[in-house]
């Protein structure tokens, strides 16, 4: 073997090189030799897909008939899974994963509920950072036995109420102390609002905000949060409440750099960029259904932030497709001209802009 192939960084940039998934040449270098084993695992384990390479390093005995990817769904075992049973997992593979992506196959609730017990509550990937889970109707709610303290980043989705009906969220808050980026894809409800304003307070550290809804409670921690660099609500829904007024010994959204709101109206829109005068934002996006509104009020609170240099990236868009809809004008969007430092503007509505060719040159001045 070339003395090169002994330095463990040189191993590593090859691994990277080959490690698109499924990996056949990652395996192939695995049974080159050890060093090569260690090397090509670290990459092979680093992103899993779920719960799946666990079930394939169980014993073959355990399971009624042979594990096949397609036949996942049925599977069925003979017999409790002993500590015995994932003692290759965790001396050889546990400690890889970096990531865990989308569950791809459904795996029976049984099963998740005989890992769960085999585990004993510990992570099943102690030195898990990142975990996307999707939950969609029909399939285990076993989440728990996939967070660990190292985890810095959470997406989850789920295609049904039942988040409502369970305590998901203090769950991440108790189990995931390092938490800095939190995505949730689900339809909003009071319960869920109520398990925010539980957690929330704990959440100093986030820098990454992304849920359907906050309630004013939860808006108002958030508006608070030091770290905080992005903020998307993304099914905003009046009937829960677009009110928002700030604590007022806190500043708000001290360093946020992006908001994005999509909503069935832009009044919280408008309430948050009022009182967040000092805030930093580079990007802002609005998206809502409700046409009536003169866009001058949303341009106008927009331009009462102090720091109008750091603006670089606006889109507004309205999706209200009733009749009786009249263009945007150009005085609607004159308050834009404050901002210097625009480089992409994006405007969709359904009436259509009247503007001139003389506003048009002050835009492009601008």
């Amino acid at each position: 073997m070339h003395r090169c192939l002994l330095i463990q960084e040189v191993l590593h940039l090859i691994c990277a090189d080959v490690s698109t998934y499924p990996c056949p040449d990652l395996l192939a270098l695995a049974l080159v030799c050890r060093r090569f084993f260690d090397a090509s695992m670290d990459h092979f384990w680093r992103s899993v897909p779920g719960l799946l390479p666990v079930l394939w390093c169980l014993p073959a005995s355990i399971w009624r008939a042979p594990l096949t990817r397609r036949g996942i769904e049925n599977a069925v075992l003979t017999r409790a899974i002993i500590p015995a049973d994932l003692k290759r997992f965790k001396t050889i593979y546990a400690h890889r994963a970096q990531d865990s992506g989308n569950n791809l196959f459904r795996i029976p609730a049984d099963v998740h509920q005989a890992l769960g017990f085999a585990f004993q509550s510990q992570p099943i990937f102690p030195n898990l950072v990142g975990l996307t889970y999707c939950c969609w109707e029909g399939f285990p709610y076993n989440i728990g036995m996939l967070l660990g303290p190292r985890i810095d980043a959470i997406e989850l989705r789920f295609g049904d109420s039942k988040l409502a009906k369970m305590s998901t969220l203090p769950m991440l808050s108790e189990k995931c102390p390092a938490l800095l980026h939190f995505i949730l894809h689900t339809d909003y409800s009071p319960e869920i609002g109520r398990q925010m304003n539980h957690v929330l307070p704990g959440w100093t550290q986030l820098r990454t905000l992304i849920v359907p809804h906050l309630p004013e409670e939860s808006l108002r921690v958030v508006a608070g949060l030091p770290h905080l660099l992005k903020l998307s609500l993304t099914q905003v829904d009046s009937k829960f409440g677009d009110t928002f007024s700030p604590i007022s010994s806190q500043p708000v959204f001290p360093i946020l750099r992006e908001l994005y709101i999509t909503a069935d109206t832009p009044t919280l829109c408008i309430n948050l960029l009022k009182v967040a005068t000092n805030c930093p934002l580079e990007k802002f996006a609005l998206e809502y259904e409700e046409s009536t509104l003169d866009w001058y009020n949303i341009f106008s609170a927009l331009a009462g932030l102090y720091n109008k240099a750091t603006l670089k990236n606006i889109s507004v868009e309205d999706n209200d497709l009733q009749e009786s809809g009249a263009p945007r004008t150009a005085g609607q969007l004159r308050p834009l001209l404050s901002f210097t430092n625009l480089t992409h503007v994006q405007l969709r509505t359904c009436y259509g802009l009247d503007i001139d060719n003389a506003f048009l040159h002050e835009m492009a001045i601008a």
